[in-house]
């Protein structure tokens, strides 16, 4: 790798004073991904089981409202 001039140089966060932007990024990807998380438990698990035909409904247009709703407002308790 060396010969060939492969390497990358990794940038210390504290002395290139990137530090303070990379904590708030990670915070955000965490919870990017556990509200992304809480919408697939949602729709996939917890509507079908309370809601066996719910299925049935999801292809509909006049239900694509119902399913933006919650998308957009999951329940106080998932979050």
């Amino acid at each position: 790798m060396l010969r060939i001039q492969a390497t990358q140089a990794y940038p210390d966060p504290l002395s290139a004073g990137i530090n303070d932007l990379q904590e708030p990024s990670k915070t955000h990807e965490a919870i990017a991904r556990a509200e992304t998380e809480i919408q697939d438990h949602i729709l996939m698990h917890y509507l079908p089981m309370h809601f066996p035909d719910i299925d049935r409904f999801r292809g509909n247009s006049r239900s694509d409202w119902l399913f933006a709703f919650l998308r957009a407002f999951p329940t106080p308790a998932s979050t």
